[in-house]
């Protein structure tokens, strides 16, 4: 169970992160200043390689999300999703 909510989390914050890059009209570099990471790090994010920690979550809410009510739903229904099917298999 965790292995795949954790990957269905990193899709999901990776489609969150790009799209505000996008929306923002930055580059990877700039769009990694304002989180604190550098690029290289940030690419990772976008091509889904890894989840982003704490401090960019954090930055990425204070400075970017259109919505925060609406993403921790989002964030809410893909952990409690799993943890049904876990229940489901028991």
């Amino acid at each position: 169970m965790k292995q795949t909510c954790k990957c269905e989390l990193r899709e999901y914050m990776t489609d969150c992160l790009t799209r505000a890059r996008i929306e923002n009209s930055m580059s990877q570099s700039e769009f990694s200043e304002h989180l604190m990471m550098d690029t290289r790090s940030y690419a990772a994010l976008e091509h889904g390689d890894s989840l982003c920690c704490t401090l960019t979550f954090i930055l990425y809410l204070v400075l970017f999300c259109k919505d925060v009510d609406e993403l921790v739903m989002d964030l809410r229904e893909i952990v409690m999703r799993h943890i049904s099917e876990e229940k489901s298999t028991a």
